[in-house]
């Protein structure tokens, strides 16, 4: 989610998202240790940077491109379903 903001504000014409599902299921490069095993932390997080996206979709011409595996959808950003 930060990277989406660094690629805008370097004038990035297209933002391509990769490994970033925001779904229920915390995934192995989540570093969910990270955080003591508390999935209700790490649900917050996520809630967090789906919002920012969205924020960013919102305020941007710049189209945003979800390529991750079982990606959910996310209020104006492209979903390539694979």
């Amino acid at each position: 989610d930060r990277a989406a903001f660094i690629a805008y504000s370097y004038g990035a014409v297209k933002i391509y998202l990769a490994g970033m599902d925001f779904g229920p299921t915390i995934g192995k490069y989540s570093n969910f240790e990270k955080y003591g095993y508390n999935f209700e932390r790490k649900r917050k997080k996520l809630d967090i940077g789906r919002k920012m996206l969205e924020t960013l979709a919102s305020l941007s011409d710049v189209p945003i491109i979800n390529v991750s595996k079982n990606a959910i959808e996310i209020n104006g950003i492209i979903t390539l379903k694979r």
